[in-house]
């Protein structure tokens, strides 16, 4: 290897940090953003996108971009000095910095068509709503330039490099560095832990959603007062099939667990029906108002009303999944 070819090397890899560096710093700006306009009351009031369908889009992600902008972070820690990173590992950090910008990018262009239609104008007020506009211009600019680097980026890497290995591979490490222990030590601890998750990830998933979607419901309810019991399975319901979907739609980008392919057509198109079924949870929460409308029934909103219209729109979306993905792994 030439000294320009390891210059051109030093120099990918660190336009490569400053890229992820950026991300980070977009993820926490988004974030304080994110808390502000749905956490203090006043600004709340007079936000364009504080109802459904823009605020379901920032419910999902005000959690899922830390969630991965935590995990880049702890991955950047293996990343020291000038040694030369595993093609896997740059690439997939590279498609978690993105995903997490697209995440803000979607939130930012649900705020974006709340003012633009209007959302809510009754509660609009000077100067809040105006400032609240105008902050989501830097948002815009710091997203767009970020999804541009990374776009430019990516396309150099070639795509079979994202498979080289999965995030959990450098748990072992992670832990060594943070212990001061030996790496084939924890190598060999982890193993029987990391294949059971690579295993049975499905269930792990649902597992770690349902868990989340429990906390975060058990601290609205009791921040919120709710006394009806529906409103909390509701709330749980929508919550976990959110996170849920994410993880495992997410997970065909991203490779933090490498899943072998699953054997036999009805399983490989039921692994599908189920993370599209579980996306349509939240997003039939979002646009319930015009399907109950459409279907002529919008006069109960109750908590078990709603809950058997998503639960009934889930249903029919993953049987739709299922049903074409078999025809289409049966044309093949």
């Amino acid at each position: 290897m030439t000294d320009s070819t390891l210059g051109r090397g030093e120099q990918r890899d660190r336009t490569i940090r400053l890229v992820l560096h950026l991300s980070l710093a977009l993820a926490a700006g988004f974030e304080t953003f994110a808390w502000i306009t749905t956490q203090v009351k006043p600004v709340r009031a007079a936000s364009p996108w504080q109802n459904d369908p823009y605020d379901v889009v920032v419910s999902f992600t005000e959690f899922l971009v830390p969630a991965l902008a935590c995990l880049i972070a702890l991955r950047m820690v293996l990343w020291r000095g000038k040694k030369q990173q595993p093609p896997h590992r740059t690439a997939q950090l590279l498609r978690a910095a993105t995903a997490s910008t697209v995440l803000v990018t979607a939130t930012i262009a649900a705020d974006w068509i709340a003012l633009a239609v209007r959302a809510n104008r009754p509660a609009w007020s000077l100067p809040a709503t105006a400032i609240l506009a105008a902050a989501l211009v830097p948002l815009t600019a710091a997203a767009v330039a970020n999804l541009w680097m990374r776009y430019s980026l990516l396309r150099r890497l070639p795509v079979e490099q994202i498979h080289g290995s999965d995030w959990l591979d450098d748990l072992p490490p992670l832990l060594a560095l943070a212990t001061g222990g030996d790496r084939t030590t924890w190598i060999r601890r982890c193993t029987p832990m990391l294949t059971l998750i690579r295993g049975h990830f499905l269930a792990t998933t649902a597992l770690v959603a349902l868990t989340a979607a429990l906390s975060l419901a058990g601290i609205e309810a009791h921040g919120e007062k709710w006394t009806d019991p529906m409103l909390f399975v509701f709330a749980v319901v929508v919550a976990a099939g959110g996170f849920f979907a994410a993880a495992v739609l997410g997970n065909r980008y991203l490779v933090i667990v490498a899943q072998p392919p699953a054997p036999g057509r009805v399983r490989r198109a039921l692994r599908l029906a189920v993370g599209y079924g579980a996306l349509c949870l939240p997003a039939t929460v979002a646009v319930r108002g015009e399907i109950l409308h459409l279907v002529g029934d919008d006069h109960d909103n109750s908590p078990a009303h709603l809950l058997l219209l998503i639960v009934v729109s889930a249903a029919a979306t993953a049987t739709a999944v299922f049903t074409a993905a078999l025809a289409r792994r049966q044309a093949a």
